[in-house]
Formats: structure tokens, C-alpha cells, sequence
């Protein structure tokens, strides 16, 4: 553990040291990806949580591995060069995104189509899931073209920048809005929980959602809180 009391850091940077502490961010409803810029003592306060709960819990902490969290994913190595940053990204969680999104959509929406009298909240979460792709593919599409070719081309200078900040906040608002959709299909699948009388289908379609949301979470932390600050020199 850093020296520098937990609460004095910004939830970015200490997730940043070893993405195993997001596993305990995400237990007290702190928002590391998106709201990774806050320091943990302002967070905290947002969450309404104590703050000794958190750093009692990052104390006992021991780098838990994605397995032991229920959910298969890859361990991030978050390359220390921009370039290098920007080809993982694509390839790993842009590809995963588009690997996924066909499946994710087609669940979504056939289960809406068989069980949406009885439980519309599923025509709700189909439509939510309609635009939240559409708004990763556009992102993805913008970031390929011009976000990571700049940082392929060059980095900063004698801490000068060279992503400015209205691209930056552009693409910070996209994250939100994606983040967004999430916590809202979150809330209408009561946390990806189905009910009893839930087909294999139905099933499905909430485990590739919170999958989907796993992924992005560390998506949207190695380009927010990694990626930007290496190309803005901050």
C-alpha cells in the first residue's frame, strides 16, 4: 500500500496501481471509471459510504483475480507508452466489444419479443441496449480514426499536450453516457438477476449484459484514468 492516506488519492490512481481494487469500488458503489478523477474522500461522500469502511477494505485487499469475481476476463497489463496503451485497447477491448455486441443484442431483443407483455421492462432494457451499442460503435469507430493514431504518432513533450481539452471532455461525455445506459440496465435487471420463471434465453441475455459491463468498466478506466493523462502530459 502507497504511504499517501487512501483517501488523499484520486479513486483513478489507486485503481490504476492494480485494477484488483475496482472488485472493492464496485462493492461500495464507487464509480472508478467515469468518476475516476475524484479524490477517494470525495467519492466517498458521493456514495455515501465511510471512508474507513473503504480503506479497511483496500488494507485487506490482495489482488484478487478477475476468476475469483465470478466472471471470465483477462488481466490488463495497461502498457506504459501511449501506442502500445492504444493497440491493447483496440485489440482486446474494442475487439471483445464487437465479438459480443451481435450476441448481446439478439438475446436482448428475442427475450423482449417472447416475454415483454409480462415483464415490459424487457422491451425497456432491449432498447437501452440498442442504443448503448450504437454508441459504443460510433466511439470505438471515433477513437480508431483519430484518438489512437495521434497516440501512435507521438507523445507528449517537456509535459505538453497534444490532446486537447475539447476532444477530451468529448470523449469523457461519451464514456458517461455509455456508463449511463449501464447503470440503468443495472437497475432494471435488479442486478442482472433473473427472475424464477427466466428462460435459458432470458438468463443469457442478463449474464452477457453484466459481462459487457465488466468489460467496460475497464475499458472506460484504462483510456479515462491511464490513456488521457499520458497524452495530455497530467
Amino acid at each position: 500500500m502507497s504511504s499517501t492516506r487512501w483517501t488523499d488519492r484520486t479513486v483513478g490512481e489507486i485503481v490504476g496501481e492494480d485494477y484488483g481494487r475496482a472488485s472493492v469500488f464496485r462493492k461500495f458503489g464507487i464509480d472508478f471509471c467515469c468518476g475516476g478523477g475524484k479524490p477517494l474522500a470525495e467519492a466517498c461522500r458521493s456514495a455515501g459510504v465511510e471512508p474507513r469502511k473503504i480503506e479497511e477494505a483496500l488494507d485487506a485487499h490482495h489482488c484478487r483475480r478477475w476468476a475469483q469475481e465470478g466472471l471470465a476476463a483477462p488481466e490488463d497489463p495497461a502498457p506504459a507508452e501511449p501506442g502500445a496503451l492504444a493497440d491493447y485497447i483496440e485489440s482486446v477491448h474494442h475487439a471483445w466489444v464487437r465479438e459480443n455486441l451481435p450476441a448481446l443484442l439478439h438475446f436482448t431483443e428475442r427475450v423482449a419479443q417472447v416475454h415483454g407483455d409480462k415483464s415490459p421492462e424487457l422491451r425497456t432494457i432491449a432498447a437501452r441496449t440498442r442504443e448503448l451499442a450504437l454508441e459504443m460503435e460510433e466511439h470505438m469507430q471515433e477513437e480508431e480514426e483519430t484518438l489512437f493514431p495521434m497516440a501512435r504518432s507521438r507523445a507528449p513533450t517537456d509535459g505538453e499536450p497534444f490532446l486537447s481539452d475539447g476532444i477530451l471532455e468529448e470523449l469523457k461525455d461519451e464514456h458517461e453516457r455509455a456508463a449511463d445506459l449501464t447503470r440503468e440496465i443495472r437497475s432494471l435487471t435488479h442486478d442482472y438477476t433473473p427472475p424464477p420463471q427466466a428462460c435459458p434465453t432470458w438468463k443469457a441475455a442478463y449474464a452477457k449484459l453484466q459481462e459487457f459491463e465488466v468489460d467496460l468498466h475497464r475499458h472506460v478506466h484504462l483510456e479515462n484514468n491511464v490513456l488521457f493523462p499520458m497524452l495530455t502530459g497530467g
